[in-house]
């Protein structure tokens, strides 16, 4: 019986001596502005949530912004659906604000307010942020601020030290988390911009708490200024350095202004160039991240002076609306729109990969030559190469992985779409060769499906010439083959009108690698024919001869049929009457 009692006392002291703690964090009761990227609009509870939390052990960046969610644990909230007393907004003016929030960490480091889950566990050492948001699900409109206290090392016994959990059954003091103490913003920018983080701001006020920033880098082209639209239709102008022909909001309602480096250069604002062609002409040089032709019908970029564009995130983030919410895009593109045609004239520069997105036509045409050093990827839509120079419109490696690359020049005798060493990797999709006559580098198979080698040209020679592609791979394309359509050239010999070369011998593929081509229908025959691979280096379809033999017998055979109709039709007519 005396065990028994032992036993229950030392329960009942160790739950009396199970601590808790309590952790306040806020703007503190200083007031300054809460503000929108728009530099004008507060942000309050109304429309935005202030959440304390941590990621556990993942660590937020701008490189991993479509994760956070998925990583993240309440610690507390202030919103205008919340009922805790001990958490307050203050709203002074149309900018000015405050918020204070208080929360208390269990002993067993689980959270009591009422907006954690309850099951969420803080462990001691986590770093705690403070989010600002309107959407957790990010999209190009939506506006967050990601903020905290990052000094290092552990600090449990100082004001001042980094935000981190600490151990509720033994901590000894009130930590208190206010925006005042905070070092890093994740995003968005805090203490009168002395801390700025990822994301976009139109304007920023000279003093501040907290600026949400929008995910969205785009700038749009426009005519109007602030007024909704673009007025792009049926006009030509010139986009360089100093002209204010870009508005910052997707419908064009704010002032109008210059180019922001490393946005995506989207044409245009508002609606109202939907279905019109307009011209663009490009002088001096633009870092961009990517191109997005959404509204017009053709829309021209022409080559100015020293005119060129220059692919470069500045390792930054971009939307497109059609990849839905929260797809983050942090490769570069070219992205036009369904039943748009974009003509690219001018030179395309830098060293990232760049991708063609969108269902509609993106035309290389022009004169010059572009320096693209990353690879130029075919995703969708058409991309459609008809340069008119001297020199290769493109030197840069290709990969056809879900569109159309067409080839097609107004003079076939050229060779000036691509540079000799602009290797083909491709993966599904189409190659269209049309009036065309080109040499390439390798060609790499990595064929989801099968896809076709398109010789579309109508009326004269389409020509491509691949470098000896017997050292490349394509055993990742499995069993999928390159079927060759629409080719009009002499079976068995080549030299005809259309004419496929790996290299100039019989050693520009392997064996293996022929069994993966097929040749349908070629030069009017019905079936699928084999490919072999002439001394020359062309590759043509292969229709067996039949021999001397077989053709003699079939003569024959014909002769006796005849011989026999003509002796039953002397008998029939000799027995006929008048």
């Amino acid at each position: 019986m005396k065990l028994r009692y032992i036993c229950m006392m030392l329960l009942a002291s160790c739950a009396l001596s199970a601590q808790t703690t309590i952790v306040n964090w806020g703007t503190g009761l200083v007031i300054d502005e809460i503000v929108q990227s728009d530099g004008e609009t507060e942000a309050t509870p109304s429309d935005f949530t202030f959440q304390l939390g941590t990621f556990g052990s993942f660590v937020p960046t701008e490189n991993n912004i479509e994760d956070w969610a998925a990583n993240w644990k309440v610690l507390d909230e202030i919103s205008a659906s919340d009922a805790d007393s001990s958490d307050r907004f203050f709203d002074f003016s149309d900018t000015n604000g405050a918020f204070v929030g208080s929360d208390t960490l269990n002993a067993d480091q689980t959270s009591a307010s009422l907006d954690s889950n309850g099951t969420d566990i803080f462990n001691a050492g986590e770093q705690a942020y403070v989010w600002v948001f309107d959407n957790q699900n990010i999209t190009e409109t939506s506006e967050w601020a990601l903020y905290t206290q990052a000094l290092a090392g552990p600090c449990d016994n100082c004001l001042d030290g980094p935000w981190q959990i600490p151990d509720a059954d033994s901590t000894t003091i009130t930590p208190s988390w206010f925006i005042s103490e905070a070092d890093t913003a994740v995003f968005g920018r805090i203490n009168d911009s002395a801390v700025v983080g990822a994301g976009i701001a139109d304007d920023t006020p000279s003093s501040l708490h907290i600026q949400t920033h929008r995910g969205g880098r785009g700038s749009y082209w426009d005519l109007n200024g602030s007024t909704i639209g673009s007025a792009a239709g049926g006009t030509t102008q010139t986009w360089n350095s100093t002209n204010a022909f870009w508005n910052r909001r997707a419908n064009g309602t704010r002032p109008t202004r210059t180019f922001r480096e490393f946005s995506v250069a989207t044409f245009s604002a508002g609606t109202d160039a939907n279905g019109t062609d307009y011209t663009v002409i490009k002088e001096g040089n633009e870092n961009v991240f990517g191109l997005d032709f959404e509204n017009g019908n053709t829309i021209t970029i022409e080559h100015g002076t020293n005119g060129s564009i220059t692919f470069d995130r500045n390792g930054g983030f971009a939307f497109l609306e059609e990849d839905g919410v929260g797809k983050v895009k942090r490769q570069s593109f070219i992205n036009v729109e369904s039943g748009v045609t974009a003509d690219i004239k001018t030179v395309l520069a830098g060293t990232r990969d760049v991708a063609k997105t969108g269902s509609g036509t993106l035309i290389l045409s022009g004169n010059t030559e572009s320096t693209l050093s990353g690879e130029l990827s075919v995703e969708n839509g058409i991309l459609q190469m008809s340069g008119t120079g001297t020199d290769p419109r493109i030197n840069t490696d290709i990969k056809v992985n879900g569109g159309t690359l067409f080839i097609s020049e107004t003079d076939p005798t050229n060779n000036n779409q691509f540079g000799s060493n602009t290797n083909l990797t491709y993966e599904n999709g189409l190659i269209q060769v049309g009036e065309a006559n080109e040499s390439l580098g390798t060609l790499t198979l990595t064929l989801t499906e099968d896809s076709n080698l398109d010789m579309t040209g109508d009326s004269t020679t389409s020509k491509i010439f691949f470098e000896d592609s017997s050292g490349e791979d394509w055993s990742g394309s499995g069993s999928n083959q390159l079927l060759v359509t629409n080719w009009d050239g002499v079976v068995n010999y080549g030299g005809g009108n259309d004419q496929i070369f790996f290299g100039s011998s019989i050693t520009g593929l392997t064996a293996g690698q022929l069994d993966r081509i097929k040749f349908v229908n070629p030069a009017d025959r019905m079936g699928t024919y084999d490919a072999i691979i002439l001394s020359t280096g062309e590759i043509v379809p292969f229709i067996p001869i039949p021999e001397p033999t077989t053709i003699f017998g079939g003569i024959g055979l014909t002769a006796l049929a005849l011989t026999h109709f003509y002796r039953m039709r002397k008998r029939k007519l000799s027995g006929a009457t008048s």
